[in-house]
């Protein structure tokens, strides 16, 4: 949950960075720093009060694939309400922010080319837009299927998360991370190709290298004949 409402929180900091750069720099403190660990505290202080400190017990089956969830999801106020706040209100706020990103640059691209800073907000945007992207794929299915079910439960999507159809889609975002990031900071894309470069040359120098010597020894010995 601490990693949706971090992303939601950088979708906007992204957008003040590129439009408000002065204001957010004044205001870094208040604006970068407290949200970010605040997230974190709430998202602890949640998952100790509904998790650990919840009066209820929680029953799993081991033997099932998708074991089982926290007893406390089962309250008709404590479940839903997790899920919109923790989980679909930061998506939202992803979404609307990335559309209102994308708007806002279209709108004043004229003015950027002007400026030479078309292609730096460009990159920023598509950089955005990437990591963003996979998050939608990997947790949109999920938070809506469970708000439902827990609203009211359907047989056919609770069948859809008991099989790992859907659930299984979150860890599209972790997996995937390094390749997203690769993709998105040209920085790091450069880095990774020098790298590669370099391994690619070492490993042609380590084939031509026993060739040559044995080159060298057939040589020798006819010179000794």
């Amino acid at each position: 949950m601490a990693t949706l409402g971090l992303n939601a929180h950088l979708s906007i900091e992204r957008y003040l960075l590129i439009f408000h750069n002065a204001f957010i720099q004044k205001y870094s403190i208040s604006l970068h720093y407290v949200p970010a660990i605040s997230l974190i505290i709430v998202a602890l202080l949640y998952t100790f009060i509904c998790i650990v400190s919840y009066p209820c017990k929680s029953t799993y089956d081991y033997n099932a694939v998708v074991c089982g969830d926290a007893c406390f999801t089962l309250n008709p106020i404590l479940g839903p309400l997790g899920w919109l706040i923790f989980y679909l209100v930061p998506l939202v706020i992803v979404v609307v922010s990335n559309l209102l990103l994308i708007i806002q640059v279209t709108r004043q691209k004229r003015r950027m080319l002007q400026a030479n800073v078309w292609k730096k907000n460009l990159g920023m945007v598509l950089q955005l837009l990437t990591v963003t992207g996979v998050l939608y794929v990997s947790w949109l299915p999920i938070i809506l299927t469970s708000v439902i079910n827990v609203i009211h439960l359907t047989p056919v999507l609770f069948e859809l998360q008991a099989n790992w159809l859907l659930l299984g889609l979150i860890y599209i975002a972790v997996l995937s991370s390094p390749l997203t990031a690769i993709v998105a900071i040209p920085e790091l894309r450069k880095e990774m190709y020098t790298m590669i470069q370099g391994w690619r040359g070492k490993i042609m120098h380590d084939r031509v290298g026993p060739v040559t010597i044995a080159a060298h020894m057939v040589t020798k010995g006819t010179q000794q004949m």
